[in-house]
């Protein structure tokens, strides 16, 4: 959808970036499962989920990349 709406942001906006935000933080939730977006019960069970999944992926990376997804990980949250 990012890319869709794209002609709709700013044109400042760093859609590579937007792009690899997205898809990192599909990655942790393929580790940690989704949830019904609203479920307001389990949304801290969600993110503390998600951030086992952060610890337990990105230590698997090249230190580098850990560090740079780790980064835009945390930016996307």
């Amino acid at each position: 959808m990012v890319v869709v709406l794209a002609e709709c942001a700013p044109k400042s906006i760093d859609l590579p970036r937007v792009v690899k935000m997205l898809l990192i933080h599909d990655i942790v939730e393929v580790d940690a499962g989704d949830r019904f977006i609203y479920d307001s019960t389990s949304k801290r069970q969600q993110f503390e989920r998600e951030t086992v999944a952060v610890e337990r992926i990105f230590p698997l990376l090249p230190a580098a990349a850990a560090t740079e997804l780790r980064g835009l990980c945390l930016e996307f949250e």
